[in-house]
Formats: C-alpha cells, sequence, structure tokens
C-alpha cells in the first residue's frame, strides 16, 4: 500500500504494558475512537489493530497510520505470543514502523515497569536509540511536582533508558480538554518527525528485528551458562569446604585420643569416704565419645547441679576421689568450667562409663538429658551441630 499511495506516510507502533493508555493514546492521535480503551488495569487489546487517518503536517497531506499491540506481559501467556505480535506490527505498517512508541503511565515505578524496560531494550536491541519514543500518560497524577523533577527523581536505571532514547520523551493526558491535549499531541508528532528526520527516512524492518532478537537469544544463552558455571563453581567450593570439616574433625578425635589422660586405680589404703577404686581406665567406646562430642555444648548447659550426679557415679565406681577433687577444683572458674572437667575426665573413664553414665542420668533426675544422648545420631550428618562442638573442643582442649 506505501509503494501505491503517493501521499507521504508516517508510521508508529504503540508498545506498553496493560493500562499504560496505550489504546486511548492511539485514539487521540486519530482523533477517533479506532481502539478499545479502558481507564483500568484490565487489558481489552488482544490483538495488533491498526487505525490511520490523514492529517496536514508542515503544510503537506500526510497519511498516519498506526498500531496498537496487546500489552505486555499479559496477551496470554507467553514470551512467544509477544514476539509474534511485534512481527505482526512490522507486517501491519509494511513496509516497517518509523517509531515505537513506549508508553508508560506516570507514577511511582514498579518492578513490572522494570520489566517493561527491560523487555524494550532486550527485544529491540540497539536501535532503541534510533526508533524508540517515549510517551508518559496521566499528567494530571503528577500533583504538584513539575514533569521535569519526576524524571529527575526517577530511577538510574529508567533515565538510562530515555537517554538511550536520545531523549526522545514527553507526556499528555489523554482525559485533559481539547486544546492542551491538542498541544500534547503536536509535541508528540514533533518528536516522531524528528526521529524520521534523525534517521533519514529509515523505518524499523523485520530484518533488524530478527537480528535484534537472535542477539538477544545469544546474549541470554550466555547468560544461562554462565549462571550455570557459577553454580558449578559454588558446588566445588561447598564439596571442598565439606571435605576441610571432615578433615578437622578426624584431627580432633585424634587429638582427644592422643591427649587422653590415663588415670591410675586408687590405693587401697588410701583415707577417703567410703573409697571404691575405679576398676577401668582409658576411654570410651569411639561411637560413646562421639556423642559427648556431639553434646558438649548441650550437656556444659544442661549438667547444673552436678553433686547428684557425680554422688551416682561415685557410686558406680566409674569416678574415684581423685576424679572428685579435679573437678571440684574448676568450681572455682565457675560451673561451666566444672562440668567441662567433668566431661573431660568421664570419656577417659573406661568402655563402659558412657552406659553408667546414661543409667545415673535418669537415676540423679536428668531424665531429659539422657533422652537427648539417647536419641539417634546420624554418623555421616552431623552438619552444624559437630561444627559447633568442633569450633567449641579447640576452644576447650
Amino acid at each position: 500500500m506505501a509503494g501505491v499511495s503517493s501521499v507521504p506516510e508516517i508510521r508508529l507502533t504503540l508498545i506498553g504494558k496493560v493500562g499504560a493508555g496505550k489504546s486511548c493514546l492511539g485514539n487521540s492521535l486519530l482523533k477517533k475512537n479506532e481502539f478499545i480503551s479502558r481507564q483500568d488495569s484490565q487489558s481489552v487489546t488482544s490483538e495488533s489493530s491498526l487505525g490511520q487517518r490523514r492529517l496536514m503536517l508542515n503544510g503537506i497531506e500526510t497519511e498516519l497510520k498506526i498500531v496498537d499491540t496487546p500489552g505486555l506481559f499479559s496477551i496470554g501467556k507467553k514470551n512467544s505470543s509477544t514476539v509474534k505480535e511485534i512481527v505482526k506490527c512490522i507486517e501491519l505498517l509494511s513496509p516497517g514502523p518509523h517509531a515505537f512508541i513506549f508508553v508508560i503511565k506516570i507514577g511511582r515505578l514498579t518492578h513490572e515497569d522494570q520489566k517493561v524496560l527491560k523487555y524494550f531494550k532486550d527485544t529491540f536491541g540497539e536501535l532503541v536509540d534510533r526508533f524508540g519514543v517515549v510517551v508518559f500518560t496521566g499528567s494530571d497524577l503528577l500533583n504538584d511536582i513539575s514533569f521535569k523533577d519526576w524524571i529527575q527523581g526517577a530511577t538510574n536505571t529508567f533515565k538510562s533508558f530515555l537517554k538511550r532514547c536520545k531523549n526522545r520523551y514527553t507526556i499528555i493526558n489523554n482525559l485533559d480538554n481539547l486544546e492542551r491535549k491538542s498541544r500534547d499531541l503536536d509535541n508528540i508528532l514533533n518528536l516522531v518527525q524528528k526521529t524520521i528526520k534523525d534517521n533519514h527516512g529509515e523505518f524499523y524492518q523485520n530484518e533488524m528485528f530478527e537480528e535484534a532478537k537472535n542477539l538477544f537469544e545469544v546474549k541470554l544463552k550466555d547468560e544461562r551458562e554462565n549462571v550455570k558455571l557459577q553454580i558449578q563453581q559454588l558446588t566445588a567450593e561447598r564439596e571442598k569446604e565439606r571435605d576441610e570439616w571432615k578433615r578437622k574433625e578426624q584431627e580432633l578425635l585424634a587429638r582427644i585420643q592422643k591427649n587422653s589422660v590415663e588415670y591410675h586405680e586408687s590405693s587401697p589404703d588410701a583415707k577417703r569416704r567410703k573409697v571404691i577404686p575405679r576398676r577401668e581406665k582409658g576411654v570410651m567406646l569411639p561411637e560413646d565419645n562421639f556423642k559427648i562430642i556431639s553434646n558438649y555444648v548441650y550437656l556444659t548447659e544442661n549438667l547444673d547441679p552436678l553433686h547428684p550426679l557425680l554422688d551416682s557415679l561415685y557410686e558406680k565406681q566409674v569416678l574415684n576421689e581423685d576424679d572428685l577433687e579435679k573437678i571440684d577444683r574448676a568450681k572455682s572458674e565457675g560451673t561451666n568450667a566444672m562440668i567441662r572437667q567433668f566431661l573431660d575426665i568421664l570419656r577417659n573413664c573406661g568402655i563402659n562409663a558412657y552406659s553408667k553414665f546414661i543409667h545415673c542420668l535418669n537415676k540423679s533426675g536428668y531424665g531429659a538429658v539422657a533422652e537427648q544422648l539417647a536419641s539417634d545420631i546420624d554418623m555421616d550428618g552431623r552438619n552444624g551441630l559437630v561444627q559447633i562442638c568442633n569450633i567449641t573442643l579447640f576452644c576447650y582442649l
């Protein structure tokens, strides 16, 4: 059609999110109700449609053709549907639009607005700076703030987008009276004519869109590969940390074994209260020793008062007078120090000490502590509790 008509044409495409006022702006430019429009956030444009009228621009009769597109992120919906509508609008304005009018409603810029800006840049690529014109709708929403001040208060991302469009932007109130709206419409058409002049009459062709889309897909693929690589690196780092914790745990257990104190049996003729010599010595079984280690902090905080338990263990011949004296001397440093001294001695009271310790806990009123120790512990999944115990034991030993 463009090749048959001798009347010069201006071909425009309106793009924006739902509720931005695209259809209403199109009707204002065409000066007739060509597109269905509603003053709410519900999309009524389901597919691209063409409207046109003739007008005088600079004394020259001109054919104005406008395509209204469905609101972004509402067409149905997948990104592929949006791409199809962009291709369709280019076909409706064959051989291609002179400019894309990005319609944005005045107000607080939301996360969805940021998505729209990103979509503009990703979809049209570097060609945004050649064919993009931004029109803000709803100037009545500015209240006491000037449009200039509103722009100055926008985010850096938003101002960067406007700069990329060579600051080709203006504002309109679609609900304004005819006289004021006519001035706004003239500003829009002047921006469009300037854009066409700067591009020497060149228009946006389908090949340009396909090229931009392909470049974006390559960029998206690279970003996905980069994210995949980062995930692999994080996984490797976590595996390394896990191995490091395992190594430290093994070192700690070896250190405990190495530093185990050998307690001598008590002398049978020593003057003690009902002297009962301890008949066993050496460390506990590894699994019992680990239960004490993994619950070290818990036991330190939950064995107060300690004396009833000590008396019970003394009667069971787990502890002797020497042990009780060492534990009692640690009392000067505080209750926790006393309990830690007791636990360190207990771990070296022989292979039967743990079972007697559990029995004495129940007998001394520490049934809840006994249940905590008796609960199953996954030897391969010790996670945060073991790590806390490791750190704590390094400080104590």
